[in-house]
């Protein structure tokens, strides 16, 4: 739930988004009154509303869970321009990985980053277009010594002197996962240039600058964007390691995303490592899943109220 003042903050952004504010900032619960006001309030919005859901979970919640998905709340590495020429070629070059149907992926086993310091507990995000991790040897050593099962180290690179940075090393997996479900389905929306047409014009853009910008947003939307939680049909008789990828290409450049056992959550918690924080993997049929499916339905009905609303 959004917290007292999160609510005030969030009254006084209706008044913006009606005076023509394009791009207004606020935390809702979906569950909550303030938010079908805010629904009621901008139903016949042209521009409607692109929502950016995320869910929350408590630890009471997490504990039964045998798989998550971690995702990163700590620091990112960065790379220079000539640093994503480089790691853009390394993906170019590396073969197309055959998982399910005429779905593949792409294992990315090497990246060039500008140098940072990284604390010997903190995992972080290997870089902001992609969803691998980069620990410092100590996690490595850690992970290691736990007998964590599925999980490689590859080079974390110095484009200049084409030496491997000291002491960091990139996650890696070759443990892939069966299909996942395809759960939620967004319904159509109306496409992005036709909804922000007139705010654009006041601006001072032309209708075409406006129509390549609503042409790039809308290619965005590709099949395998990720709505909520991974969910399958079943896990248990998979052949599942501690480290493992998902056959989806959910990621940027084809890639995939990391999914980790119950153990790794252990490891993390018992050690204080820092940097991740997991959502559940969810399996058909269980409470979770069914409470996470009545939600994200829940959500979707009702922002339908404005057919330029997104998310």
């Amino acid at each position: 739930m959004p917290s007292t003042s999160a609510v005030k903050k969030a009254r006084k952004h209706f008044d913006i988004l009606l005076e023509g504010d394009l791009f207004p900032v606020m935390d809702l619960d979906s569950e909550s009154k303030e938010f079908r006001d805010y629904l009621e309030l901008t139903k016949d919005v042209k521009e409607g509303t692109d929502f950016n859901p995320w869910m929350e979970f408590e630890d009471l919640e997490l504990d039964p869970v045998s798989f998550f998905q971690p995702l990163c709340r700590g620091p990112v590495f960065s790379e220079s321009d000539a640093d994503y020429k480089s790691n853009y070629h390394r993906v170019e070059s590396l073969k197309k990985i055959p998982t399910f149907g005429d779905v593949y992926i792409r294992l990315i086993d090497r990246v060039c980053v500008k140098p940072r310091k990284l604390k010997g507990n903190t995992i972080a995000g290997a870089l902001e277009w992609m969803g691998g991790f980069i620990i410092p040897e100590g996690v490595a050593k850690l992970f290691r010594s736990t007998g964590l099962k599925g999980l490689l180290f590859k080079e974390v690179m110095d484009r200049k002197n084409q030496q491997p940075r000291s002491g960091l090393h990139l996650l890696y997996s070759e443990s892939i996962m069966p299909p996942a479900l395809k759960c939620i389905e967004p319904f159509k929306r109306v496409p992005f240039a036709d909804t922000i047409q007139d705010t654009m014009s006041k601006l001072g853009f032309s209708e075409q600058d406006t129509q390549k910008l609503g042409e790039t947003v809308d290619a965005d939307n590709n099949p395998f964007r990720l709505y909520g939680c991974l969910c399958y049909e079943s896990l248990a008789s998979s052949k599942m390691l501690d480290f493992n990828v998902t056959a989806e290409p959910w990621g940027s450049w084809e890639s995939p995303l990391l999914v980790v056992s119950s153990r790794v959550r252990d490891v993390y918690r018992e050690h204080g490592l820092e940097g991740w924080i997991f959502e559940p993997v969810l399996e058909k049929g269980t409470g979770m899943f069914e409470a996470h499916q009545s939600l994200w339905k829940n959500f979707i009905d009702r922002i339908q109220i404005n057919p330029a609303n997104s998310f």
